[in-house]
């Protein structure tokens, strides 16, 4: 299939998804998605995909990269240029060309391609979904979450939900370390939402999915691949809600 082809079919899912020009999203991927059907290397895969979104969301259109890595919680560094992301080589590789554009948080960093109202990428985080994290700009900013032939499982804003409405599976950790950003070092307190180790705190996909409405929360298939979009704001008060009347809705 040609390079053509494939971004007409990107743009189908994205119209069954209900994603529009200038619309702003975090991008969870799996680059199988397209290999599927366009069977070249994986660089020039993530080029054609990121160049589709670009193309798609036009000038207005704000694009969200995750870019974690969980090495601080160990060994105690995190740089902004050389810690890799350890979410798939779609992020990986827009990470190593565009390291300038990373957040400066040193677990749950993203990659942020126009500008955020009201959020300061250059400023450290220090609480991974605290008040001033991203998580709290996507839903004040109105962000929808684009599962991009991966599990909605795999949405990392459900554990900002989580922490809000304080889920009893998980504790506030504190972990401290170094903190590098260019040439300057920081020594930083941060804290983290960790599941506590008696429960699978693992997220059920078919949970979340009973919130599937098609209109602010939308299923659709790429090939064999399920996809998915969310508004933030849909999924903050639609799980808040289940949360409430059961703590471990989530993950029961």
């Amino acid at each position: 299939m040609s390079k053509k082809n494939i971004k007409n079919k990107l743009n189908t899912l994205f119209k069954n998804l209900n994603i529009k020009k200038g619309d702003k999203l975090i991008v969870h991927s799996n680059i199988a998605g397209i290999l599927q059907y366009y069977k070249t290397d994986k660089i020039t895969i993530a080029k054609v995909f990121f160049s589709f979104l670009r193309e798609y969301l036009g000038k207005n259109g704000i694009i969200i990269i995750p870019t974690y890595n969980y090495e601080f919680t160990k060994n105690k560094f995190f740089n902004t240029k050389n810690s890799n992301s350890e979410v798939g080589f779609f992020s990986d590789y827009f990470l190593n060309k565009n390291w300038i554009k990373r957040t400066l948080d040193p677990v749950f960093s993203h990659l942020i391609f126009g500008k955020i109202k009201n959020f300061d990428k250059n400023k450290i985080n220090k609480e991974a979904f605290g008040k001033e994290s991203i998580f709290a700009s996507l839903k004040n900013n109105n962000f929808k979450v684009l599962c991009f032939c991966c599990s909605s499982n795999q949405i990392t804003y459900l554990h900002y939900v989580e922490y809000i409405f304080k889920v009893p599976y998980r504790f506030i950790k504190k972990f401290q370390g170094l903190l590098q950003h260019k040439k300057i070092k920081q020594k930083i307190t941060y804290k983290y939402n960790v599941g506590k180790k008696k429960y699978d705190y693992s997220l059920k996909e078919k949970k979340i999915n009973q919130l599937i409405d098609e209109k602010n929360f939308i299923k659709s298939k790429f090939g064999k691949f399920e996809c998915y979009s969310a508004d933030c704001k849909y999924l903050y008060i639609n799980i808040g809600k289940k949360i409430k009347k059961t703590s471990n809705y989530l993950i029961k």
